[in-house]
């Protein structure tokens, strides 16, 4: 099954917070353990960016339906970057671009040679490198959407699980896309399948924060 990639574009949109009462957070704030996964998740939220340079070197870039979803995600992941980072300020936590340019700059040399090593990989995968990328896409959406869920049981304040419940809703549009184009590129091709086994098994994720 195709995911209507125009349609999810045309309801490509910041998460919503009206009525999220961020000033809630002073008055009762969160415990240390969830403020420590909320700098992660805004972290890994306002690096979306930098795995979207890495994949545009990649023959992802051909592919219209793959850019178009690519734009939309990219675009929709920094606003939850900013929302989560809106609970991170109420507790008085670095955010926002102050936040996500030393995280930047510590990346170092790795990060630098990001792009080179995607465009190298990819050569070598050729035109199965778009099956790797849904497939892994998909694995690393459903693993946020997990984790989403498991703060939401842990830190129990109804304005967080309001604030993640939006972003989820979000997310799960991008599931949707990511599986279904998984699912279809690997069907039609074995060594693809082959691939993504190689690619995928015992591997955590490369653009995740040190």
């Amino acid at each position: 099954m195709r995911v209507d990639v125009d349609r999810y574009r045309d309801r490509a949109a910041p998460v919503d917070l009206s009525g999220i009462d961020f000033d809630a957070f002073r008055d009762r704030p969160l415990p240390a353990a969830a403020i420590r996964c909320l700098r992660y998740m805004h972290d890994i939220e306002h690096h979306t960016v930098c795995y979207l340079r890495d994949l545009l070197v990649t023959p992802a870039h051909r592919d219209p339906d793959i850019t178009t979803f690519l734009t939309v995600w990219s675009y929709e992941e920094m606003w939850h970057g900013q929302a989560i980072g809106r609970v991170l300020a109420a507790h008085g936590e670095p955010n926002g671009a102050g936040r996500i340019s030393e995280l930047r700059r510590r990346l170092g040399v790795r990060d630098r040679l990001s792009p080179m090593v995607h465009a190298l990989g990819s050569t070598l995968a050729g035109d199965t490198f778009p099956a790797v990328h849904m497939t892994w896409g998909a694995v690393n959406e459903w693993t946020t959407q997990a984790g989403y869920a498991r703060l939401i049981d842990r830190a129990r304040h109804p304005v967080l699980t309001d604030l993640l419940s939006r972003i989820m809703r979000q997310e799960g549009r991008h599931i949707a896309f990511y599986a279904a184009e998984a699912e279809r590129r690997l069907a039609g091709s074995r060594r693809a399948q082959r691939l993504c086994r190689a690619a995928c098994v015992g591997c955590g994720d490369p653009w995740a924060p040190a």
